[in-house]
């Protein structure tokens, strides 16, 4: 009598063909396994790569935003020196002209009382 391969029995209970079913199927959870530790070690460095590109450019617009800033003010600051000098200079030639026209004035009061 010729026994079929597959029906053997093996002292650890089962074919050699559901034993060898079984190492195959392990051996491809533990080769998966593997992978997905592998792949998520790779996204776990891209994350921190991003993170810190993220921290660089947050880093880089806060310094724009503080040049920015700080420009603004300076140009303010230099408006308002302008705008201030501008009205001294405005207030001098008022009192400027109110002399003379109290000159005027006088001249005028001087020259009408002459001429009654």
């Amino acid at each position: 009598n010729v026994t079929n391969p597959k029906s053997r029995i093996n002292h650890t209970g089962g074919t050699s063909n559901e034993r060898t079913d079984a190492l195959l199927k392990q051996k491809k959870k533990e080769k998966y396994h593997t992978l997905v530790v592998e792949e998520n070690k790779f996204l776990k460095r891209q994350v921190d790569t991003l993170m810190q590109y993220i921290d660089l450019r947050e880093n880089d617009i806060y310094s724009a935003m503080v040049q920015v800033e700080n420009e603004i003010s300076r140009s303010t600051e230099t408006e308002i020196s302008r705008s201030n000098e501008s009205l001294e200079n405005a207030r001098k030639h008022v009192k400027s002209q109110l002399s003379k026209s109290r000159l005027l004035s006088l001249e005028l009061c001087k020259t009408r009382n002459q001429n009654k």
